[in-house]
């Protein structure tokens, strides 16, 4: 069985089907609020299935493995 892939499409019918279709926006002001909430809802707390019903919050702390970022020069660190 293959692995799920959040795609573009994915996110923007999840968008529709959780709160889009759901709400009625009074406010421009009320839908950029509800739309960040759900944003950070779905990137930090919404378990996902491909992560192993984590949520990506956690899958972007956990620790990275020695060796598997490859070294890379600070030259451009450094401004003239």
């Amino acid at each position: 069985m293959g692995r799920n892939r959040c795609t573009p499409e994915r996110i923007i019918r999840e968008l529709m089907d959780e709160l889009l279709d759901r709400e009625v926006f009074n406010t421009l002001l009320e839908a950029k609020v509800l739309v960040e909430w759900w944003r950070r809802h779905y990137n930090q707390v919404r378990p996902h299935s491909v992560l192993g019903y984590r949520p990506p919050a956690l899958k972007a702390i956990e620790p990275v493995p020695p060796g598997s970022i490859p070294s890379v020069s600070r030259h451009w660190l450094h401004r003239d």
